[in-house]
């Protein structure tokens, strides 16, 4: 999957995502960043940097392999290839969200 292709991917599914009541940046390195705030309403998804509640650190192959069933996120993060900075419940949430839109 592309950036663009996750990008499309989490503004279909933005209205899930207000239930987060936070703001969470997917971070793939070089390949760039998604932004999902859902502090407000309708929730934004956009591709430009901010200051955020949780950061996700991922591979962007690897991450649309979790998407498409591939891999386990969980497995992923026990193996460190993927990792979160900021609040653990926030994550959790969006483990979540992914679980019921993939």
């Amino acid at each position: 999957m592309t950036l663009d292709e996750l990008t499309e991917f989490f503004r279909a599914v933005a209205p899930a995502a207000s239930a987060l009541n936070a703001s969470i940046k997917l971070d793939f390195g070089e390949a760039g960043c998604i932004v999902i705030d859902a502090t407000n309403d309708p929730v934004s998804v956009s591709n430009d940097s901010a200051q955020v509640d949780t950061t996700i650190h991922a591979n962007l192959e690897r991450f649309g392999r979790m998407l498409n069933g591939e891999l386990k996120g969980d497995m992923e993060f026990l193996m460190g290839r993927l990792t979160m900075e900021g609040d653990l419940i926030t994550g959790m949430k969006v483990t979540s969200l992914l679980n019921r839109a993939g």
